[in-house]
């Protein structure tokens, strides 16, 4: 993956290597451990597992390398000055940036942290090229200065102040000389037979003293590691912060796969830590057992090869991951280091090459012929002992390298509950994880809810909330933010899933109120909204007071333009002032809620303006009657009063169809209600429709005809012809122009 896709970069539009090139032209100028025949089969691999990726919907660590490194390059290529300077700040935004391990990174990283850093002396990487055994980077340092050029070269840069240089860290505080000598070997056989491979640096200086490496061969090693467990020494009084004064740490049985430890974890049970040289990297041993590493080699019959390595370069890769591995394993010791095969065939080459004819001797060797079980038992013992707070230390350790099960190892051998707790979290958690990668998902989400409280009781708050998350529960996550003082997390997270009451009230106990007035309006909580307007209303801003609540007053009233009832108007009078609720009715369009709210307040003539000029009629002419013809009868003449008139006459006629009306009821009791103020409009628009209708009952009753001129107004002919149609349809399925 790290070949593949990590070499993506901005000249390949960060697209990943076709098969073509990762089997040709990247196979002729790059190493790679795999062997040629098996690179198809790689590139297979690597095309299902994005291909199942894509299914689920998910994405690693390279995606958003790379998504954040397409982003930028969209930035600076769109033209946008805006965009430009968006994309110059992301590249300004880190003064200096230190990596460790730095040999461990993919190339699409480093270009990615390289991206961050502004100027080109704030750029410091620490590693070794004889480390490099990730499965997933190759590095060597010249390629790390190229991509440092690729960034900074043609940018305003002085061109000295872009030029990196290298330099050697030569003291060792790890393990001691005889150690370092053994390594500072397997580093020069690396460099000898691979070049091009490794970079080539001094040996480096103890500061150290201690004993010899041992390598002891024999066929009965499992029964030697089945020893009785270390005895634990409390601190020594004199030391600083509970650490011993003793030169010690831990034992570690180092093996090569996966497969060799978890068959030796069976065999020799939960007293040893086993794990492999990958596992082990980054981390540090008092003793360093390494597990027939050699014996167990696809190398082990020709061992002797290395004698002669420095005579030309190999093209074996695989040789060289093997000396990597061995270079690792032997590093990892500070005090102590076993070197244990069962195969007596590496003996003569390894002793050849360790301990030279005339030259030092680096290794101790001991064979099961001069070295039986329990002497070997003995030795092994006498290691420095093992407190209380180096196995806590030793468990912090594997929880951040994710070795939870050896984690939980070490905390139980220091006694230590809160330890314990946190590695059985990260345990459980694991399984649900396993669980929901096989299509489990009830029995996922119950190993996360457990986990998340197992992290809870270990103060691991960050690691509950997201276990409580992964098993469905963000109501649950909430609530331990919240507990655990992260409120403006939990809110954000509340907001994230959709759960705004909760948002609102962890604002509220922060005294934020209008974010807790936001949580309500995003979560249509109008009813909750309206009652922290008026409980809070003292400490809320006046214009956000205000203006939550006009949204409550819309969200609540304004989805029909009816009539408010007694709530209604309460709710009125608490969005402001008469003529800020008149504004907001117009804006809204509620022209009902207008009319009623001036005519509440006594503006009967603007009430009746509005009702006449977008409805209701009837209550209109009723408002004009009861209110505004008392004072004046005359009031209104005009074009604006006859519309009105005729048209709540014609509502009149669509809802009373027939030519026979009754008494009054050929004229809408508004109308006729009006006519008794005295108005000399209304009173003529009535005595022209009561004309009409005698007139059309007389033809109806005694079929008289009608004398033309009688019905000369549009209006009144347009009246026939409703009742016309209204004869044709009796059933009334012909709906009236209204």
């Amino acid at each position: 993956m790290g070949v593949i896709k990590g070499s993506a970069s901005p000249a390949t539009n960060f697209k990943p290597l076709s098969r073509e090139e990762y089997l040709g032209g990247f196979l002729r100028t790059t190493p790679s451990i795999i062997p040629e025949r098996g690179m198809d089969a790689v590139y297979n691999l690597y095309e299902w597992y994005e291909r199942a990726k894509k299914e689920r919907g998910e994405i690693d660590q390279v995606d958003r390398v790379l998504k954040v490194m397409k982003t930028l390059e969209a930035f600076k290529s769109s033209g946008a000055y805006e965009d430009i300077v968006f994309e110059q700040k992301i590249r300004s935004m880190l003064d200096e940036i230190y990596v460790d391990e730095v040999q461990d990174q993919r190339t699409s990283d480093i270009r990615m942290l390289l991206t961050l850093v502004e100027h080109p002396w704030g750029v410091h990487f620490a590693g070794d090229t004889a480390q490099c055994i990730s499965k997933d980077a190759l590095f060597r340092f010249p390629n790390a200065k190229s991509l440092f050029y690729e960034r900074f070269v043609g940018s305003a840069w002085k061109k000295g102040e872009i030029k990196p240089t290298l330099h050697q860290l030569s003291h060792n505080f790890r393990s001691h000389e005889k150690i370092l000598k053994v390594a500072s070997l397997v580093r020069d056989l690396m460099y000898s037979g691979f070049p091009g491979l490794v970079d080539k640096f001094e040996l480096e200086i103890g500061v150290a003293r201690g004993p010899r490496p041992v390598l002891y061969v024999g066929g009965n090693i499992t029964d030697i590691l089945r020893s009785e467990e270390e005895v634990e020494d409390p601190p020594e009084s004199g030391a600083q912060d509970g650490r011993s004064t003793e030169y010690g740490e831990v034992r570690v049985i180092l093996v090569r796969d996966e497969e060799t430890r978890d068959k030796l974890r069976t065999e020799l049970g939960r007293s040893s830590l086993v794990l492999t040289i990958l596992q082990s990297k980054g981390m540090e041993f008092e003793d360093v057992l390494l597990y027939d590493f050699l014996s167990t080699s696809a190398y082990s019959h020709k061992l002797g090869i290395l004698e002669d390595i420095h005579k030309f370069e190999y093209q074996d890769n695989g040789l060289f991951s093997e000396l990597k591995h061995l270079y690792v394993g032997v590093t990892r010791a500070r005090n102590r280091l076993w070197i244990l095969e069962s195969n007596r065939r590496v003996l003569q080459p390894m002793e050849r090459l360790f301990n030279p004819t005339g030259g030092q001797s680096l290794l101790k060797i001991s064979t099961e012929l001069d070295t039986g079980v329990s002497q070997m038992r003995e030795r092994l013992s006498r290691g420095t002992t093992i407190s209380s707070f180096r196995w806590r230390e030793m468990g912090c350790q594997m929880i951040e390298e994710n070795q939870y099960s050896e984690a939980l190892r070490c905390f139980e051998r220091a006694e230590d509950p809160d330890g314990i707790t946190l590695a059985n979290a990260y345990i459980t958690e694991e399984k649900g994880l396993t669980a929901r990668d096989h299509g489990l998902s009830e029995e996922a989400n119950l190993h996360f809810l457990e986990a998340s409280e197992l992290f809870l009781k270990a103060d691991s708050i960050a690691k509950a909330v997201q276990c409580r998350k992964a098993g469905g529960d963000p109501k649950g996550a909430i609530r331990i933010l919240a507990d655990n003082g992260g409120y403006e997390d939990a809110a954000w997270l509340g907001a994230e899933v959709g759960l705004f009451s909760e948002i609102s009230e962890i604002y509220t106990k922060l005294d934020k109120h209008e974010k807790a007035l936001a949580g309500y309006a995003r979560g249509k909580q109008s009813k909750w909204m309206f009652n922290y307007l008026k409980r809070f209303k003292s400490a809320i801003e006046p214009c956000c007071w205000k203006q939550y609540m006009y949204l409550y007053y819309l969200k609540e009233f304004g989805g029909s333009d009816t009539f408010l009832d007694e709530f209604g108007k309460r709710a009125l009078i608490l969005t402001g002032s008469l003529e800020e609720q008149e504004i907001a009715f117009s804006r809204l369009h509620l022209m009902s809620k207008l009319f009623h709210l001036l005519s509440t307040n006594r503006r009967y003539v603007e009430a009746y303006e509005v009702g006449t000029s977008t409805g209701p009629l009837e209550i209109s002419i009723q408002l004009l009657s009861d209110q505004i013809l008392l004072k004046n009868p005359n009031w209104g003449q005009g074009e604006q009063l006859d519309m009105t008139c005729e048209f709540l006459q014609a509502e009149h006629i669509e809802a009373n169809p027939g030519p026979r009306t009754g008494a009054d009821g050929k004229i809408h009791k508004v109308l006729r209600a009006a006519s008794k103020k005295g108005n000399r409009q209304i009173n003529s628009f009535i005595g022209r429709w009561e004309a009409i209708n005698l007139a059309l009952d007389s033809f109806d009753w005694y079929k008289t005809s009608i004398e033309t001129g009688v019905l000369s107004d549009v209006q009144i002919a347009g009246y026939v012809d409703i009742l016309v149609t209204r004869s044709a349809y009796p059933n009334n399925e012909f709906r009236l122009p209204f």
